[in-house]
């Protein structure tokens, strides 16, 4: 099963530096997307690009590094955001060769 999981590494009230690690299962994953809910605006992203920013909700996908991971590979990326800190509704987007799980970290 693949893996998204979501932790603050910084949190300053009127901003945060984020991050998520990607953990694929026991297949592999071929161009990855994630899309999640966010309380604040990202200035600065790295181990993924913005697809898309539609009414409060991020999509990302892998960067060209990080794509495409074997099974039982882990990576992240990171992110810092202005504004209110807030995630919420963190899940991988399209088909999966797995059903994937998403966790949020207590901050």
């Amino acid at each position: 099963m693949s893996i998204l999981t979501y932790s603050t590494l910084n949190n300053w009230g009127t901003g945060l530096v984020g991050q998520v690690e990607i953990a694929a299962g026991t297949m592999p994953l071929t161009q990855w997307q994630a899309s999640f809910a966010a309380s604040f605006t990202i200035t600065s992203i790295w181990g993924a690009e913005i697809v898309s920013y539609v009414d409060g909700i991020y999509t990302v996908r892998g960067a060209w590094w990080n794509a495409d991971m074997a099974a039982g590979a882990v990576s992240s990326f990171g992110f810092v955001g202005i504004g209110a800190p807030g995630l919420g509704g963190l899940g991988f987007v399209g088909a999966q060769p797995e059903p994937p799980v998403a966790a949020v970290a207590a901050a």
